[in-house]
């Protein structure tokens, strides 16, 4: 997603973009993560890639949020 983002002219959308990566990744990966957090954090990523509109971005995230949402569903976070 990071790589992806690079073609991102507007600043502030990919600032958005990265710190809800940074977010969900920290979430994911904390001692006891909160399966709510993850699902609300992979949203808030989601929203950030579409309100961009790049394609090979939106298909990137909708990727890894539908993967994190599964994992959340199935039990993987708390």
């Amino acid at each position: 997603m990071r790589a992806a983002s690079d073609g991102v002219d507007d600043r502030q959308a990919r600032a958005e973009l990265l710190e809800a990566v940074d977010d969900l990744r920290a979430e994911a990966s904390s001692a006891t993560p909160d399966t709510g957090a993850v699902v609300k954090k992979a949203g808030r990523l989601r929203a950030a890639a579409s309100s961009i509109g790049i394609a090979t971005l939106s298909s990137a995230v909708g990727g890894a949020v539908e993967a994190f949402t599964s994992l959340a569903v199935g039990g993987a976070f708390g």
